[in-house]
C-alpha cells in the first residue's frame, strides 16, 4: 500500500510520510500511487522521481492529512510571484513533458524536505537525494499522481542502487512549508 501523510498534532505547516516506499506503476502510467517508485525507474547512476501528494489520495480534504489552504499562500502579495503553472520538460523518470510545474511560487520556494532512512538496508538502497532538483506540480489527470485532486505533488529526485523489494526502503520524509506572517 502506498504511503499516506500525517500532519503532527498542532502543526499547520508539516506533513510526515513514514513507512516503506515500494514500487508502484510504470513511469508513463497514470494514476500513480502516492510515495512510490516507478517500476521502470532509472537506477544508479541516474535519478528517479518519488512523488508525494501533499494530502491523502483517497480523501484529499482529510484535515489530519492535508495542509490547510492558507499554507499555499500564493495569493498573498509577493512582488511578481508567478501564479500560472509552467509546463515541465521530460527528464528521465523524474518528470513527464507538460506536467503543471508550480515550483517558482512563493510557498514552494519555502518548502523544505528532510529524509531519514529507517534502516541500514534503506540507507544502502537510497544512495542519493537531489533536494535542489525537487519540483512541485499540480495533481491533474496528466500531472502529479494523475488523480485530479488539484493538490500539490512534490517530485523528489532520488538515486537508488536497486528497486525496493517488499519493505526494505523504510524512510521518514518530512515536508515542511515554512512561512512568516510578514510574507
Amino acid at each position: 500500500m502506498a504511503l499516506q501523510p500525517t500532519r503532527p498534532i498542532g502543526s499547520t505547516q508539516v506533513l510526515t510520510f513514514s513507512g516503506s516506499i515500494t514500487t508502484g506503476v510504470a513511469f508513463l502510467n497514470f494514476p500513480k500511487p502516492n510515495a512510490t517508485i516507478a517500476t521502470d525507474a532509472t537506477l544508479a547512476p541516474g535519478f528517479t522521481g518519488i512523488r508525494f501528494l501533499l494530502g491523502d489520495v483517497s480523501v484529499p480534504a482529510t484535515p489530519t492529512q492535508t495542509l490547510p489552504g492558507f499554507v499555499f499562500d500564493d495569493s498573498q502579495l509577493a512582488g511578481v510571484s508567478p501564479h500560472a503553472p509552467v509546463a515541465t520538460a521530460a527528464v528521465g523518470t523524474i518528470t513527464l513533458a507538460n506536467e503543471e510545474d508550480i515550483t517558482a511560487r512563493t510557498w514552494c520556494e519555502n518548502t523544505y524536505v528532510t529524509i531519514e532512512p529507517g534502516t541500514a538496508a534503506a540507507a544502502a538502497l537510497l544512495t542519493g537525494v537531489n533536494l535542489g532538483g525537487a519540483q512541485i506540480v499540480i495533481d491533474t489527470l496528466t500531472s502529479g499522481l494523475g488523480t485530479n485532486t488539484g493538490l500539490p505533488v512534490l517530485i523528489l529526485p532520488c538515486e537508488l542502487s536497486a528497486l525496493p523489494q517488499g519493505n526494505e526502503l523504510v524512510v521518514t520524509v518530512i515536508i515542511e512549508v515554512r512561512h512568516t506572517a510578514s510574507r
